[in-house]
C-alpha cells in the first residue's frame, strides 16, 4: 500500500500478505475523511502480483479504485481476511493499514503585463510542498483553450475579457494541487466588418461599416496594419471620390487598450473601361460571325442587333444564324464593368446563295485577294485546275478551302491571263463544269 499521500490526491490501497484468503473485507466505512467511504468485499481475490522475501512468498492485493482524503493526518484502515484454514473459531485475521496524509501543496502564480490585450502576459508558477518535494509537472490552462507545461510561461490573448487561468502541479511523491484565478485582459476584440472587401469605379464614394458596434468601444481607422497614419474614427469609414485601390485597417479601443490586431478593409478601384472594337470575322449564306478583343478589367460582354435588346455572352465572338442571303446586319457589343461601355456598331452582309468565281486576283502578300478560290455554300465537292496560255497545267486542287497563290514549282508566275477549269458537285447531287479567263495582277 502507498504509506503516504496528500490531501485530495487520488491513490489506491495495496495490501501485502503471505496468505491467499477466501475473501478480504476492506473496512473503509470505519475511516474518517475518506472518499468513497463504503466497505469493499473481495471474494476469492486474485493477487495482482507476488514476490519472495526471506524464503517466504508474499501476495499483493489492491482495490481497483481511486480514493482520497480531504484532511491531513494518520489514518488506519481495517482489513479483515477470511479463510477456512485460519486458526480460531471465526477463521478471520484483522490487520490495520496505516496511511499518512500530508497537507496539500500550496500552489500560486503571478501574471505580469500592462493589462492590455496587445501585451504578452508573463506567468510564473510556484508551489510549497511538505518535505520540500520537487515539482515534476507544471500544467497551465489559460482559459481560452491554450495550454502550456513549463513553470514560467508567456501567452498572448487574442481578445479582451476575463479568463479563468488554472495552474496544476504534480509533485515527485505523486501529490497534486491546483489553483485558479481570474485574469482581466482589457481591450476590445477585433472588429468585424459588414463587408471587408468592396469593388467600385474610379471617382465613386464608398463606406466600410463595423458590424454590431459596441457603445463602450472606440473605432479608429489607419492606413497600415501597424503604426501608420490615422485616417478616420467611428464605426463607419467613408472614402469619397476614390481614385486608387487601397487597404485600410480598423483598430478597436476599449478602456484605453487597443485590440490585439487590426482588421483589414480592402478597397478595389476599377479603371474606366475602353470600348470594345468588333469586326466581321466571317460571312456565310445564312450566318455572320463577329469578334472583338478582350477589354481589360471587363467583367463580361453583351451583344445586340438593334441596340435595344441585349444578350450576355462569355466568349469574345458571336455568331448570328438563320439569316437570308445578302442580308445586312448591324452588330453591337458592349463591355460590362463598373460602368458599361458600348463599342461602335459594325455591319456585315451574308453571301449570295450561289457559285462565285472571281476573274482577277492579286497575290502580292497584302492579305487581300491573295488567292484564287471558288466561293459558294451550295458546293459539296470541287476540282479546280489552272492553265497558262500555252495549255500547261500550273495548279490543281480538290479542296474548296484551298486556292491558287500564283506560284508554280515555288516560283511566282508573271502578271497575265490564265485559264481555269472548275468541276463542281453541288449539295443537291447535280454537277457543274465552269471554264473561264483569270487575270493575275501583281
Amino acid at each position: 500500500m502507498s504509506d503516504h499521500t496528500c490531501v485530495n490526491t487520488p491513490f489506491r490501497f495495496a495490501f501485502v500478505t503471505t496468505q491467499r484468503p477466501a475473501s478480504i473485507n476492506w473496512g473503509l466505512s470505519a475511516v474518517s475523511n475518506i472518499s468513497p467511504s463504503a466497505d469493499v468485499i473481495q471474494t476469492n481475490p486474485v493477487p495482482v502480483d507476488s514476490f519472495i522475501a526471506n524464503n517466504k512468498k508474499y501476495y499483493r492485493f489492491v482495490i481497483k479504485q481511486d480514493y482520497s482524503f480531504n484532511k491531513p493526518g494518520t489514518y488506519y484502515v481495517p482489513v479483515t481476511m477470511y479463510d477456512p484454514t485460519f486458526e480460531g473459531c471465526d477463521n478471520k485475521l484483522l490487520t490495520y493499514l496505516p496511511v499518512t496524509v500530508f497537507a496539500a501543496p500550496v500552489v500560486s502564480y503571478t501574471a505580469a503585463f500592462n493589462g492590455c490585450v496587445s501585451d504578452t502576459v508573463k506567468f510564473a508558477g510556484s508551489a510549497v510542498i511538505p518535505g520540500n518535494v520537487a515539482v515534476t509537472e507544471w500544467n497551465w490552462a489559460f482559459g481560452d483553450g491554450a495550454i502550456d507545461s513549463i513553470r514560467t510561461s508567456a501567452h498572448l490573448f487574442s481578445a479582451g475579457g476575463t479568463y479563468a487561468v488554472k495552474l496544476n502541479i504534480v509533485a515527485a511523491d505523486g501529490c497534486i494541487a491546483d489553483t485558479t484565478g481570474n485574469l482581466v485582459v482589457k481591450g476590445a476584440a477585433p472588429g468585424i466588418l459588414v463587408t471587408d472587401s468592396i469593388t467600385i469605379c474610379t471617382g465613386s464614394d464608398v463606406s466600410f461599416t463595423v458590424q454590431s458596434p459596441a457603445a463602450n468601444v472606440d473605432y479608429n481607422w489607419y492606413d497600415a496594419a501597424k503604426g501608420g497614419t490615422q485616417v478616420g474614427t467611428g464605426s463607419t469609414f467613408t472614402i469619397t471620390n476614390a481614385g486608387a485601390s487601397a487597404n485600410y485597417y480598423l483598430e478597436t479601443m476599449k478602456d484605453g487598450c487597443p485590440g490585439a490586431t487590426r482588421t483589414m478593409a480592402q478597397l478595389i478601384v476599377l479603371p474606366v473601361l475602353t470600348a470594345p472594337v468588333a469586326v466581321l470575322d466571317s460571312a456565310g449564306v445564312n450566318t455572320l460571325r463577329f469578334k472583338w478583343a478582350a477589354v481589360p478589367n471587363a467583367t463580361g460582354y453583351e451583344v445586340s442587333t438593334d441596340g435595344l435588346n441585349w444578350t450576355a455572352v462569355s466568349a469574345l465572338q458571336y455568331t448570328i444564324s438563320g439569316l437570308l442571303p445578302s442580308q445586312e446586319v448591324t452588330f453591337h457589343v458592349r463591355a460590362l464593368g463598373c460602368e458599361n461601355v458600348d463599342g461602335a456598331p459594325v455591319t456585315g452582309t451574308t453571301l449570295l446563295d450561289g457559285i462565285y468565281i472571281p476573274n482577277v486576283f492579286t497575290p502580292n502578300g497584302d492579305a487581300v485577294n491573295d488567292e484564287f478560290k471558288v466561293y459558294g455554300y451550295i458546293i459539296k465537292n470541287v476540282r479546280m485546275m489552272i492553265f497558262d496560255q500555252w495549255g500547261n497545267k500550273l495548279y490543281e486542287a480538290n479542296d474548296q478551302t484551298r486556292g491558287w497563290n500564283g506560284l508554280y514549282k515555288g516560283k511566282q508566275q508573271p502578271s497575265g491571263v490564265y485559264m481555269y477549269v472548275v468541276k463542281l458537285q453541288l449539295m443537291d447531287g447535280s454537277t457543274v463544269e465552269k471554264k473561264g479567263i483569270l487575270n493575275l495582277i501583281r
